[in-house]
């Protein structure tokens, strides 16, 4: 999908009648999704839990773009947190240890720092990011939007039109 379709679904996700809090819950997921280098084990639990609790679709793919672009900055960091877990904490050992001969936690990649790392910064970041996207879209809605509508930019763009296109001509 390129950008232009990805800014325009936005668009026509934020001026639909879609619950703040599916909106908000897609963009969590998609953080936690696209946080992640490659794609561990746990990806998919979060991905099985985004189509289970029935959460914005074009929110969570959203997301996982900014997030994916966004974990390029927090790799250092995240493999200090990972790093610390792994091999600075001598008492963490046996769990570590206990988890890499189980069956499916290993595909987790839970032992390499990075990934670690980030599903822990995804995971602490979750509710507060929760909250903050679902005020956000409430505010948009309330003060924004028509606004935002009425820009030349969105004019040229007859991004006011396209949002009422149905969506299989947008491919």
């Amino acid at each position: 999908m390129n950008i232009l379709k990805m800014i325009i679904k936005t668009l026509k996700l934020l001026n639909s009648n879609a619950s703040p809090w599916t909106i908000a819950f897609g963009m969590a997921f998609g953080m936690l999704i696209g946080l992640t280098p490659g794609f561990p084990l746990h990806d998919y639990l979060f991905i099985f839990l985004a189509l289970f609790f029935n959460v914005s679709i074009p929110a969570t793919l959203f997301s996982m773009l900014i997030f994916s672009l966004l974990s390029l900055l927090l790799t250092a960091p995240a493999h200090a947190l990972g790093y610390r877990l792994l091999v600075d904490t001598p008492s963490l050992t046996p769990l570590w240890t206990q988890w890499y001969t189980m069956p499916l936690l290993p595909f987790t990649r839970f032992y390499n720092s990075v990934v670690l790392g980030t599903t822990l910064i995804g995971l602490i970041c979750f509710i507060p990011l929760l909250f903050k996207i679902k005020f956000l879209v409430v505010y948009y809605r309330k003060h924004l939007q028509q606004k935002v509508m009425k820009w030349k930019i969105m004019q040229l763009l007859n991004v006011g039109n396209w949002l009422n296109v149905d969506d299989k001509l947008m491919g």
